[in-house]
């Protein structure tokens, strides 16, 4: 296994020390070392075997958006990788912190065993003030575990065009639903009224992309029964507004599709209260789609975690998860099996306080 290093975007960092290690994960304050001190740090983290890369690196096309990016970014994480895919490629890590955090944390630079890789281009101006030391909510035993528990998982689902044709149905389910979750982070913060249909309809098709079984298997009832199997019991008594939010999401995204949603905006427009002939822009139910994006990301974890599981147990070879959930809408026993993983692995990821 080997390692890569991501920086963030961010306000700054929550971390004391330049580098703080929690088992295998080193977290790095960027704000106490400055850029050329940290090149050299992780030429002796990685040993690179382009020996002239410090030195040539200042002549780069991109060593100055590299400098601009360095400045912008509050700290950073070395994390264990796998550098089968590609040298640059980000997926696996980033991917992780989102299902971990549930927020787009935005990477800004990479370093592998090849050097330093450019990985935001443009960075707003409002864009670390998003975020506030996410670095705490990351720095724990729980996400060093978590890391663990998910990475042999996402492994191999990126687009590599030489091992598409072997995938499985279940590589490519967990492949699409994964980019239809990483989709949904384009919306984090951004929520117009001209792109609220586009999100719940994406969140819909996340949804039944992960439980259908058959082509004609799909629809509220069906889907709410199984994603009551994976979240019922770690909600508890809060599923209820689970159940209601489900039901509000599949009623808007069946107005959006047979055309009737304008109507709904055409009743929600309203006039300024000083300005009878003004109106003002219709408002959307903007919470619904916050509350679904965590429990999108729920379902995304646990469903990565069971098929991790089952696959582990079956002897049956490539099991289908998602007849597997099916079967435990009936079976309690099952069903109890399920939750009790689900829960263990939920437990782990950081939750709002």
């Amino acid at each position: 296994m080997g390692k890569m290093f991501l920086a963030f975007a961010d306000c700054s960092s929550s971390n004391k020390n330049v580098i703080k290690k929690i088992g295998n994960i080193e977290f790095f304050n960027l704000a106490k070392i400055n850029q050329n001190d940290f090149l050299r740090l992780m030429n002796s983290k990685f040993k690179f075997p382009n020996k002239k890369l410090i030195k040539n690196f200042p002549n780069s096309p991109d060593y100055k958006l590299f400098t601009d990016l360095y400045k912008c970014s509050a700290w950073g994480m070395m994390v264990p990788h796998n550098h089968r895919e590609s040298f640059g490629s980000i997926y696996i890590p980033r991917m992780i912190t989102h299902l971990y955090t549930a927020k787009p944390l935005i990477c800004t630079f990479s370093v592998t065993v090849a050097g330093p890789w450019i990985m935001t281009r443009k960075l707003a101006i409002d864009q670390r003030a998003q975020f506030h030391s996410e670095d705490k909510s990351l720095m724990s035993k729980r996400f060093l575990k978590f890391y663990k528990e998910i990475y042999p998982v996402i492994q191999g689902t990126n687009w590599n065009a030489d091992e598409v044709t072997q995938w499985d149905n279940e590589r490519w389910r967990v492949h699409l639903a994964l980019v239809f979750f990483d989709q949904l982070f384009e919306y984090y913060n951004k929520k117009p009224v001209t792109t609220w249909p586009k999100e719940c309809s994406e969140i819909v098709t996340l949804i039944e992309t992960i439980f259908s079984v058959h082509k004609s298997d799909y629809g509220q009832t069906l889907m709410m029964q199984r994603v009551e199997v994976l979240l019922g019991d770690f909600y508890g008594k809060a599923f209820k507004d689970v159940k209601q939010d489900l039901k509000d999401l599949f009623d808007y995204r069946n107005k959006f599709i047979h055309g009737k949603y304008f109507l709904t905006l055409k009743k929600k427009v309203t006039t300024y209260p000083d300005n009878s002939n003004m109106a003002q822009l219709p408002s959307v139910d903007m919470r619904l789609l916050f509350s679904l994006e965590l429990i999108v990301r729920d379902l995304m974890v646990a469903y990565l975690y069971l098929l991790k599981y089952f696959h582990h147990k079956s002897n049956r070879g490539n099991i289908m998860l998602s007849r597997v959930i099916l079967e435990a809408v009936m079976d309690i026993q099952l069903r109890e099996k399920i939750q009790f993983r689900v829960n263990r692995i939920l437990r782990l990821t950081h939750r709002e306080r």
